[in-house]
C-alpha cells in the first residue's frame, strides 16, 4: 500500500474567528485523527471548501449589512383646525354650539384611523384621555367617515395605522369653548307662532264700580254775540 504524507500549516493573525478559520481548524483536527492514509481525501475536501469561501463571505456580508428601515405613517388630520402637526395641540378656542371634528389621512400606507376623546382642556384632562392604538377604542377604516362631536371643552387624540399594525404618531388637539353668559342656561327656544282669530268679538268692558263716571261734555254749542 502506498503511503501519503502531508503537512498542513495554519496561522491566525487576528483573534477574530472567521468562517475560513473554523473550516481550517476543523479539518486540521480531522487530519490528525484520521491518519496518513486518509489525509489526501481530507485535503481535497478542504481545497473545495476554500474555493467556495468567497461566496460564503459575500453571504455573510449580505446578512451583516442588512439595515432595518422603520415604517413611517403620517398622523391623521383633524379638522378643525386642519393639518396634522403633532407639536401643536390647539384645536380651537372660544367655540360655540356643537363642533364636529372630521379625521382623514392622505398617506396611502394608512388604512385605518383610531381615536379617543374626553372632557376638559387642561393638562390633567389631556393625561386622562387614554392614547388610542391600532384596535381602538373608536374608529376603523379611514374610508368610512371618522368623526366625533361635542359642545364643551374636549381633548381628542387620533392616530393612523396600516394593515400590518404599524402606527403613526398621535395627533392631540384641545378644543375650548367660550364661557356661557350669566343667566343664559341653554339655547333659546324656537320662535312660537301666534294665531289671532278675528271672528270672535272682544268682550264688553265693564269698569270697576269705584271709578266715577266721566262727565259727558255738553252737546250745545254757544255762539258768542257781537
Amino acid at each position: 500500500m502506498r503511503a501519503y504524507s502531508a503537512t498542513i500549516k495554519f496561522k491566525v493573525s487576528t483573534p477574530v474567528v472567521t468562517s475560513r478559520t473554523v473550516v481550517e481548524q476543523t479539518f486540521a483536527r480531522a487530519a490528525q485523527k484520521a491518519g496518513k492514509h486518509t489525509a489526501q481525501i481530507i485535503i481535497t475536501s478542504l481545497v473545495i471548501i476554500l474555493l467556495i469561501l468567497p461566496t460564503l463571505r459575500a453571504f455573510e456580508a449580505h446578512i451583516v449589512n442588512v439595515v432595518a428601515t422603520p415604517v413611517l405613517i403620517d398622523p391623521p388630520t383633524l379638522d378643525p383646525p386642519g393639518g396634522n402637526d403633532i407639536t401643536n395641540f390647539m384645536g380651537g378656542q372660544d367655540l360655540t354650539g356643537e363642533v364636529i371634528v372630521n379625521m382623514s389621512d392622505s398617506d396611502p400606507d394608512a388604512t385605518k384611523i383610531f381615536f379617543n376623546f374626553g372632557p376638559g382642556s387642561d393638562q390633567a384632562a389631556v393625561d386622562a384621555v387614554t392614547n388610542p392604538n391600532c384596535s381602538g377604542p373608536f374608529g376603523g377604516d379611514k374610508t368610512a367617515p371618522q368623526s366625533t362631536s361635542f359642545s364643551s371643552d374636549t381633548t381628542v387624540k387620533a392616530l393612523a395605522c396600516d394593515n400590518l399594525g404599524h402606527a403613526s404618531s398621535i395627533n392631540t388637539k384641545i378644543y375650548t369653548f367660550a364661557p356661557v353668559e350669566a343667566g343664559l342656561i341653554g339655547p333659546l327656544a324656537a320662535p312660537q307662532q301666534l294665531i289671532l282669530d278675528d271672528t270672535t268679538p272682544p268682550p264688553a268692558y265693564n269698569p270697576p264700580a269705584d271709578i266715577p263716571p266721566v262727565d259727558t261734555p255738553p252737546t250745545d254749542v254757544i255762539t258768542p254775540t257781537q
